[in-house]
């Protein structure tokens, strides 16, 4: 049985990018490997925010992020382009909730 890959918005704006980065391929190619097995190697657990996740190289600069649901068979797809970006975005999230929590202390 094959896995369901399902992509995130995030995942869908970077594929954007990748046609004229002329990477649509290699990441169709990684693709078709989740769908066989995700945890086929060669991939990368990652650390830090991103705790949970598994990255494949595009290339040398780009990755493929993606998490895997076990009981569900479904792999998400959370970013095709770069994961450094990802972890900034995931950064400034954190920093946004951080300033809220502060400022409803703050007001209370």
């Amino acid at each position: 049985m094959e896995w369901k890959i399902e992509f995130s918005r995030h995942a869908l704006k970077d594929a954007k990018k990748l046609k004229s980065a002329n990477l649509d391929k290699n990441v169709k190619q990684l693709i078709e490997v989740l769908k066989q097995n995700p945890y086929q190697p060669p991939y990368e657990k990652l650390t830090g925010n991103l705790q949970g996740y598994y990255s494949r190289r595009i290339n040398i600069k780009h990755r493929l992020v993606y998490r895997v649901e076990d009981s569900s068979k479904i792999v998400k797809v959370v970013s095709v382009w770069s994961h450094a970006e990802l972890q900034t975005s995931s950064r400034i999230i954190l920093i946004k909730c951080a300033i809220a929590l502060c400022l409803l202390w703050w007001l209370s």
